[in-house]
């Protein structure tokens, strides 16, 4: 009797010990200023939250998870951040680099020795640093022909071989630029960084992802493409613009340029990958050093791009990073003061010209929630 009261009592601290982890940090008075933009810029579901120091102390999220559905978006449901992906992707290969797997000058030669003659001569010796901060010189859009077949085969090969497809597609073009002379924003060049990651490792990009980041914060709703179902509405829905009129959508890009950009979490979630660079502190969990972690922030000399981040100076932040992302039918933001100790995300599933103003708007509501701005 008592054993199997002891094990009741176990279970059922692990069940409350776990369903406060999942529950999000709600904020009522947040979501009826969310409410209000989202009327106000005709978006279908919007959402914010706030991170004070390490912690989210604030998740809004208002509105409707598909068009025309009568489910009520939620503050835990998960959303799509388009490039704000490019940021995880970097410090994953930054952790690579602490173990010894990868080196930041490593070029795509010594990654692919084999490949010296499937690849044009220019592309080499970029670097897997230049990759990072689009200065490879690599195309920023990848040629139609190939995009078409990586979206036509996104179902029917591996995210790996996709990539793989990519690679060989985007280093047989002549460049945007001569490598490493200017910035040329490159989802290829990421996608390329995720496949030296591969061939250094031995495992798909994805795993990677899962078993370096998002296992040792915590991220349990992280993953990739559109969040949900496609035969149910269990979360929101992106949408895409028709006529100028919203229309419900379960696609994404396709996993080729996942690194660059498939990732989708909640925004809890989302807000403790931001908070290890919020802190700017090591991070054990991840096999991190604080010098590892200034590197990532630290952008190109003359430039405002670091790695997955833009650098600015702001009178309420002081050195800022930031981050937009979209896959055309979300539309994500992120502002980070680290000297502050404030981080504010933004989410919408309308990528329309009204989603920017609608998220900065969220972004402006946080700050002054904050007490960074008036």
């Amino acid at each position: 009797m008592l054993r199997s009261r002891f094990l009741f009592l176990t279970l059922l601290v692990a069940l409350c010990t776990s369903l406060g982890a999942a529950a999000p940090v709600r904020d009522g008075a947040l979501e009826e200023r969310l409410e209000t933009i989202r009327k106000g810029r005709g978006m279908i579901a919007l959402g914010g939250a706030l991170l004070k120091g390490p912690e989210v102390v604030a998740v809004g999220m208002t509105g409707q998870r598909k068009q025309g559905a009568p489910d009520v978006a939620l503050p835990g449901d998960s959303v799509h951040i388009g490039s704000c992906t490019k940021a995880m992707t970097a410090t994953v290969i930054a952790i690579l680099v602490e173990e010894g797997k990868l080196r930041f000058e490593q070029t795509i030669g010594e990654s692919f020795p084999e490949m010296a003659d499937g690849i044009l001569p220019v592309y080499r010796d970029v670097t897997l640093e230049q990759l990072l901060t689009h200065r490879g010189g690599i195309v920023g859009d990848v040629p139609p022909v190939l995009w078409a077949e990586l979206m036509r085969t996104a179902h029917e090969m591996s995210p790996k071989a996709q990539r793989e497809k990519l690679f060989a597609g985007v280093l047989a073009v002549p460049p945007a630029a001569t490598p490493g002379t200017k910035s040329v924003y490159s989802n290829a060049g990421f996608a390329i960084a995720g496949i030296m990651a591969e061939r250094a490792t031995g495992i798909e990009w994805e795993e990677l992802m899962r078993k370096k980041l998002f296992e040792p914060l915590g991220m349990t709703t992280a993953g990739f493409g559109p969040p949900g179902a496609a035969d149910a509405v269990t979360q929101p829905w992106g949408h895409s613009e028709r006529l100028w009129s919203p229309v419900p959508v379960f696609l994404d890009n396709p996993p080729a340029i996942a690194p660059a950009g498939t990732v989708h979490c909640s925004l809890e979630d989302w807000g403790k990958f931001v908070a290890v660079h919020l802190r700017r502190e090591a991070e054990p969990r991840l096999g991190l050093s604080a010098a590892s972690i200034m590197k990532l922030q630290t952008p190109v000399p003359g430039t405002h791009e670091a790695f997955g981040w833009l650098v600015a100076e702001r009178p309420w932040g002081g050195r800022v990073l930031t981050a937009t992302g979209s896959n055309t039918m979300w539309y994500a933001v992120v502002w980070i003061a680290p000297e502050k100790g404030v981080g504010a995300l933004a989410v919408t599933n309308r990528a329309n010209k009204q989603a920017p103003g609608a998220c900065d708007d969220v972004i402006v509501v946080l700050l002054r929630q904050a007490g960074l701005i008036e």
